[in-house]
């Protein structure tokens, strides 16, 4: 017979809590909202990142327009009439040519004459014609010596005008990058004293030239795609804008000392004198 133990006695073992290991219902729904938060925060960077590329992006094409627009106004300051030399100035919607003076060396006070054009490079698909940019090509006249150039281009890809003509050289192929290729609108119109008109031939620069550059394509019919806040034709007026359907235009009106007031016709829809 076994001896009782005293229950009043101490036992050796120790009693420890019991633990409870987690449910399959509590590990799917802990994976659950883990998922869910890290597909929320990539989310939230490709968002940030595309925005910040797109910002990145105008910032981008505005720098380009800006620095095409200046590099314009520079030569229409320095156009000359030349009479004899093509035509001196002349120009259409979207290209215009012009004659100015280089000087031939730095520390010399020779001129040199070359021949600027810009247009809109254009690309056909089919039977539909697009701006894909915009160039600047640059040749000197002959019985000329030209100092250095820039965005020059090799006497063997460039297409001249016929001496006597006004007409714009047309944009011919070359190896070289093109001015811009992200202004996809380009125009240009002509102050003739009393209104604007999109073509001039009258040999000696205008008065003032209406610049308008935007990086997405305009409708041809659009004949006033955008209104300025300055209404007057002020040579120094300058802005951008946006039309109801979203396009974002760039606009600069450049002031000719060389220029003189014509008395060409202006088109029947630009019989306005203020400016778009």
């Amino acid at each position: 017979m076994k001896p009782r133990r005293d229950r009043s006695l101490p036992s050796n073992r120790v009693a420890f809590p019991t633990q409870r290991g987690f449910t399959l219902v509590e590990v799917v729904l802990a994976l659950t909202i883990a998922t869910g938060l890290l597909i929320t925060a990539l989310l939230f960077y490709r968002q940030a990142t595309e925005i910040r590329g797109q910002i990145l992006r105008e910032s981008e094409i505005n720098t380009a327009i800006r620095l095409v627009l200046e590099r314009l106004a520079a030569d229409l300051r320095e156009a000359m009439a030349v009479p004899g030399e093509g035509g001196g100035f002349s120009g259409g919607p979207d290209s215009l040519s012009l004659v100015r003076g280089v000087p031939s060396d730095p520390a010399s006070t020779n001129m040199g004459l070359v021949r600027v054009s810009f247009f809109a490079v254009k690309s056909t698909e089919g039977t539909n014609t697009a701006v894909v940019g915009v160039d600047r090509r640059e040749q000197p006249l002959r019985g000329t010596v030209a100092g250095p150039r820039t965005n020059d281009v090799p006497a063997d890809a460039v297409a001249v005008a016929p001496a006597g003509t006004n007409a714009v050289p047309a944009p011919a192929v070359r190896s070289q990058p093109i001015l811009s290729e992200d202004i996809r609108h380009l125009r240009f119109r002509y102050w003739t004293g009393a209104a604007w008109t999109s073509t001039w031939d009258q040999g000696a620069p205008p008065t003032g030239v209406e610049i308008v550059l935007g990086p997405d394509p305009v409708e041809p019919t659009l004949s006033t795609p955008v209104e300025f806040a300055d209404a007057a034709p002020d040579p120094a007026a300058s802005g951008d804008g946006q039309d109801a359907s979203g396009i974002v235009l760039f606009r600069c009106v450049v002031f000719l000392p060389t220029g003189i007031a014509s008395k060409h016709p202006a088109d029947e829809a630009m019989d306005d004198p203020s400016p778009p």
